[in-house]
């Protein structure tokens, strides 16, 4: 009899079994939960995707780089339309008193108080409501040309060697000073990128990034050529066309990668070399909005998105060039920085020993920051920055430019150096460094030269701020006499060139008898300069509002002259031939006879009166205007010496009225 053997689990056994069964369960629970948490994920991207390409072939009709030959004639008439922008955009509400517009608004209501309408002829112009766009004549609007096959990309009107040839001159005249790109990857890449530009393609990650290099290399490209070419020109501008019609494409991007901001910080030195201040500024503040939405300002963020060591480095680069163009185009237009340094970590990363005037610029834009805070507020009424903080933002520029190493360090002429040693670039940085801590320093100091009583309670400050403008004046006449630098980069110097003319005549103006023969030959070399600017850069408009707002003093002081030449009393003295005999250029004044024959540009009793003040001289007869403006303030100094104790209230030192001593201040503190 076979007896059958049952062997029956303990409890420890079925303890297992089950807890194995529930380890099963739930880890097909798990399985089933990702897979559906995938399956949710593509269907959000393909949704996102397909949203992505429905935006983008509504926007693909707009863009001339994507176009067949027969929907290029189609929308020719539209391209020319848009053709960029001629229409130049309002300039900002907001007046702040680092533009020049507000002094002209002080004068406006000084004028107004006087009695002096604004519906005068003189004051009805309507110049300071011009945009920075104006820098130059608009662009001739071509007519649609005749073949409806013709490319409408004028990147490809250029050849392979020209396009090499101008991303070098972009290499060694940008990149160089603003390293936003590596030009040699673009070098590398350039080929490709024609082709590209020859047969666009969508749909791919990689077109995308080629669609991207393809704006960077036409910003290079239109860059370069304002340096063969001063100033805004046709080719220019149709490459930049096309850059920014692709920008607008950005907004609809999911994220912003590193070549966005690349492409809006290079937009932005566009601007520079071609005087728009204002979209300069408008344009870096996009980019540095753009690093903030990738984190770059933090460290964390930045090793985080940003794992190989070479692209972290050019995130590192970049964001530090946005940083100190960010700094420099406010002070341009007196409008707020975009990045704030509290927002910056301070364990961020800075750029390496391979780029020194770039580690040289980031700290001159935390000086920047410094000597931007202390400038007197809008609408002070005192213009002064307290003793101890002018001394300390003066100790920090000094030690600032100090702290330049030696390779950058400035060959000052006066040593006798001589700079036929140095090649090109390195005398260009050398030359801008040097000239940013005068420009900063100079900012610093001005309010001693805004006032008579200013010049007079410290004088020993006020010697300062005018040394330090001359000082300016003879670098910038060393550089155009010894390098064709100042030529190609007009737009840069001039800025500085014209800040250090508007210390020197505010000293001539309220101090002639200390300052007027002291500063003459400072004068006339940069009036030498002025001879050289082009009739429609922005330097020469600034500086034609600043002269065609003092006519009525001028007009006013040749009256009181012809009518009452007393040497020793507080009118002027009617010939200047004895002021001007030192000089190479002399000038003479006209006798009340000569007068009635002057052009109109000086008298308002010729029919054509309006219409002349309202057209911008010659930039000869400009540098003549300003040697007679000069002779008007420092005639005093040469026929009577300073009477500290005036016993007339109402003249200042060189027999002009308090208002018209406060008039030409005000007009020339715009070009500070």
């Amino acid at each position: 009899m076979s007896v059958a053997c049952i062997v029956m689990p303990t409890a420890s056994q079925l303890g297992k079994e089950k807890d194995k069964d529930k380890q099963q369960s739930k880890l097909s629970e798990q399985h089933l939960s990702n897979d559906i948490a995938s399956l949710r994920d593509q269907i959000s991207a393909l949704t996102a995707t397909v949203a992505s390409l429905v935006e983008r072939q509504a926007i693909v009709p707009t863009n001339t780089d994507h176009q067949t030959p027969v929907s290029q004639s189609a929308s020719s008439s539209y391209a020319t339309s848009a053709f960029p922008q001629t229409k130049e955009p309002k300039v900002p509400h907001f007046v702040g008193p680092t533009r020049s517009d507000f002094s002209f608004n002080i004068a406006e209501t000084s004028l107004t108080r006087m009695g002096i309408s604004l519906n005068d002829p003189l004051l009805s112009v309507p110049s300071s409501k011009v945009s920075s766009r104006e820098a130059s004549p608009d662009p001739v609007q071509k007519a649609p040309p005749s073949n409806p096959l013709a490319h409408s990309d004028h990147l490809l009107d250029l050849s392979s060697e020209e396009v090499f040839r101008l991303v070098r001159i972009y290499q060694e005249e940008v990149a160089c000073v603003h390293p936003i790109i590596e030009v040699k990857d673009l070098i590398s890449n350039t080929e490709r990128i024609l082709e590209f530009a020859r047969n666009p393609r969508r749909g791919s990650t990689a077109a995308d990034l080629l669609l991207k290099d393809l704006q960077i290399l036409r910003l290079a490209i239109a860059t370069a050529i304002t340096h063969e070419v001063p100033g805004k020109n046709d080719v220019s501008d149709q490459l930049i066309v096309a850059v920014e019609q692709n920008i607008g494409m950005l907004s609809n991007e999911d994220e912003v990668d590193l070549k966005d901001i690349q492409i809006v910080a290079m937009l932005s030195l566009y601007f520079c070399h071609t005087s728009e201040e204002l979209f300069a500024w408008r344009a870096i503040g996009r980019a540095a909005r753009q690093c903030l939405e990738m984190g770059l300002h933090r460290k964390q963020s930045l090793f985080d998105n940003f794992n190989d060591p070479s692209s972290r480095a050019l995130a590192i680069q970049v964001f530090w060039v946005v940083y100190e163009l960010d700094r420099r185009w406010s002070f341009g237009t007196s409008l707020s920085f975009a990045l704030n340094d509290r927002d910056i970590d301070p364990q961020l990363p800075e750029p390496g020993n391979e780029y020194p005037y770039l580690k040289c610029m980031v700290a001159y834009a935390r000086v920047c920051s410094r000597v931007w805070e202390a400038l007197p507020p809008y609408g002070s009424s005192l213009q002064l920055i307290p003793k101890e903080t002018e001394d300390y933002l003066d100790f920090i520029t000094q030690n600032w430019l100090l702290s330049i190493p030696p390779e950058l360090q400035y060959n000052h002429p006066r040593f006798g150096f001589a700079t036929q040693d140095q090649s090109r670039p390195l005398h260009r940085l050398r030359t801008l460094l040097y000239l940013r801590g005068n420009y900063m320093r100079t900012l610093i100091h001005r309010h001693h030269v805004l006032t008579p009583d200013n010049i007079k309670s410290d004088i020993q400050s006020a010697h300062l701020v005018v040394g330090v403008a001359k000082d300016s004046i003879q670098i910038l006449v060393h550089l155009n006499d010894t390098s064709d630098v100042y030529i190609r980069e007009q737009s840069i110097y001039h800025y500085y060139l014209l800040s250090a003319l508007a210390v020197v005549l505010l000293a001539v103006c309220h101090a002639p008898s200390t300052f007027a023969t002291d500063c003459r030959d400072s004068f006339i070399s940069a009036v030498d300069l002025i001879k050289g600017f082009s009739n429609h850069s922005t330097a020469s408009r600034r500086l034609w509002k600043s002269l065609r707002g003092l006519l009525p003093v001028i007009k006013s002081l040749w009256k009181r002259a012809d009518r009452d030449p007393r040497p020793n009393g507080h009118g002027l003295m009617k010939d200047s031939e004895q002021i001007l005999q030192p000089v190479s250029m002399p000038t003479q004044r006209p006798s009340s006879a000569q007068a009635m024959e002057m052009p109109a540009l000086w008298t308002n009793n010729l029919p054509n009166f309006d219409a002349a003040i309202a057209s911008m001289p010659d930039i000869s007869n400009m540098s003549n205007d300003l040697l007679d403006l000069y002779d008007v303030f420092g005639s005093a100094a040469v026929v009577q010496p300073i009477e500290p104790n005036n016993s007339t209230d109402d003249l200042g030192e060189q027999g002009m009225s308090l208002w018209e001593i406060e008039e030409v201040s005000r007009h020339f503190q715009g070009l500070l």
